[in-house]
């Protein structure tokens, strides 16, 4: 499920803090979940068992060049990096943003919209009501408003994308 990255300073101030994370998910998905300690003098590659790569301190984690072009290649690779500042740590939250910045340099950070229950896009699923096991368990879904993709990195998409004159012919 998720790999914590171990670096030299404060990085387990909260040593338990995937493994009740795990417990949770494993509960919450009815399927066992694994976590895992992964060091930062690691080939990157190493860090591939798990998608998501959780970055937590309370101080700024200091990283040689060779580690920030690890994580940037963990990213391009695929990876989400995953940062939390420990007891809501200014320093910490500071390092994400500029660890951003410093990762891919080209693309402005912006606040996303918050989302609320009432403007959310949520799916009404049904459950069907024959009898067989097989199609007892399986939903059909659809979504009351599709998210919107932008086929752009770092771009939002339009609500109502309007099509570009080389693709209308």
């Amino acid at each position: 499920m998720m790999s914590k990255l171990r670096f030299d300073g404060p990085w387990s101030n909260r040593p338990r803090d995937l493994a009740n994370l795990s417990r949770y998910a494993a509960r919450v998905l009815e399927r066992g979940v694994n976590w895992q300690v992964v060091s930062v003098n690691r080939d990157w590659t190493d860090w591939l068992d798990s998608p998501v790569l959780y970055v937590a301190s309370q101080a700024t984690p200091k990283l040689a060049e060779e580690d920030y072009a690890k994580l940037r290649q963990f990213a391009d690779a695929g990876g989400m990096l995953f940062t939390h500042a420990d007891a809501a740590s200014e320093n910490f939250n500071k390092w994400a943003g500029d660890l951003a910045k410093k990762l891919w340099p080209t693309y402005e950070m912006a606040v996303l919209p918050t989302i609320t229950r009432s403007t959310a896009s949520t799916p009404s699923c049904a459950r069907p009501t024959s009898s067989s096991r097989a199609s007892a368990t399986a939903r059909a879904c659809s979504w009351s408003t599709p998210p919107a993709i932008s086929p752009t990195p770092g771009k939002c998409a339009p609500k109502n994308p309007t099509p570009s004159p080389s693709s209308s012919a």
